[in-house]
C-alpha cells in the first residue's frame, strides 16, 4: 500500500511540474511585446470590413464613445479588441503602429504605445526629395 501511495504522489508531482512549465511558456509568449500596423476603429465598423467607415475619424470617435475600440491588422485583416482603449484616445479612425501584448486566445491587444503609421506616400516623397 505504501508503494502505491508513493507512486501516486510521485506521478502527481511530476504532472504538476510539467503543467507549471507549460504555463510558464505560455506566459512568456503572452508577455512578448509585438509591433503591428493597422486601423483603430470601433468594433462595428471593424467587423463590417468597409475601410471607408473604419477610417472615418468622426464616425469612429462617435461609435467608440461607449469605451470600446477595435484594431484591424493590415497584415491579415484580423480584428482585435483593445483591452485599454484609453491608450488610443485621439487615434480613432487613424492608421497606426501599435506596440503591445497580443492575446491570440481571445483576440485582444493591450496597447503599450501607439504612433501614426508611416505611409508609402511619405516614403516616396522622401526618396524624391533626396534625388531632387
Amino acid at each position: 500500500m505504501k508503494k502505491l501511495f508513493v507512486l501516486c504522489l510521485a506521478t502527481c508531482l511530476s504532472i504538476g511540474v510539467a503543467l507549471a512549465d507549460d504555463a510558464k511558456k505560455e506566459t512568456k509568449k503572452a508577455d512578448k511585446e509585438v509591433k503591428v500596423t493597422g486601423i483603430v476603429t470601433d468594433p462595428a465598423c471593424a467587423k463590417s470590413g468597409d475601410k471607408a467607415k473604419m477610417t472615418d475619424e468622426a464616425c469612429a470617435k462617435k461609435c467608440a464613445e461607449d469605451g470600446k475600440l477595435a484594431f484591424v491588422n493590415d497584415k491579415d485583416g484580423s480584428v482585435w479588441s483593445i483591452t485599454n482603449p484609453e491608450a488610443l484616445k485621439g487615434h480613432e479612425g487613424h492608421h497606426v503602429t501599435l506596440k503591445g501584448h497580443a492575446n491570440a486566445t481571445d483576440k485582444s491587444f493591450h496597447v503599450m504605445s501607439a504612433e501614426m503609421a508611416k505611409t508609402k506616400a511619405s516614403k516616396e516623397t522622401k526618396k524624391a526629395e533626396k534625388k531632387g
